[in-house]
């Protein structure tokens, strides 16, 4: 890896350990800890500079915890195709069906609005596109 990277990934830490070894005791990377149960090999891996540049996300993903049951689900229900679903939908239906997964990882103000969102249909769920004939691309309407 070269340059100065601010965003987070997910690593497994066993299939990478001298590199994660090496970044990690060097302070080049910051391990923010893990989305599954904390003695996972997969660790959300950050630049310094994320911590210093946006403290807040650098938090909200040290907090950021799922039950193995529910990424199961969810990624389960990623399909593709035509009629798939796709891996932004999954995570729709994951904040409007797993309220207590997500919400001790935010403000209750940020919940709030989270919540209100999806009471007013405003979550990308109630939509419906279809391929026009010469159009580009597809035509898509709130239902």
């Amino acid at each position: 890896m070269t340059g100065e990277v601010d965003a987070a990934l997910v690593a497994n830490r066993t299939e990478i350990a001298d590199w994660y070894e090496k970044n990690v005791e060097s302070g080049a990377l910051l391990d923010l800890g893990t989305v599954y149960n904390d003695q996972s090999d997969y660790r959300i891996l950050a630049s310094p500079a994320l911590q210093a540049k946006a403290p807040e996300v650098a938090d909200f993903l040290s907090r950021v915890k799922i039950p193995d049951a529910v990424v199961a689900e969810a990624a389960g229900r990623i399909t593709t195709g035509r009629i798939g679903v796709s891996p932004a939908v999954s995570s729709q239906i994951f904040f409007k069906q797993q309220e207590a997964v997500w919400t001790p990882w935010v403000d209750q103000q940020t919940a709030t609005f989270v919540r209100d969102a999806i009471a007013r249909g405003e979550n990308s769920l109630n939509r419906k596109c279809i391929k026009v004939p010469g159009a580009i691309g597809m035509v898509c309407s709130d239902t």
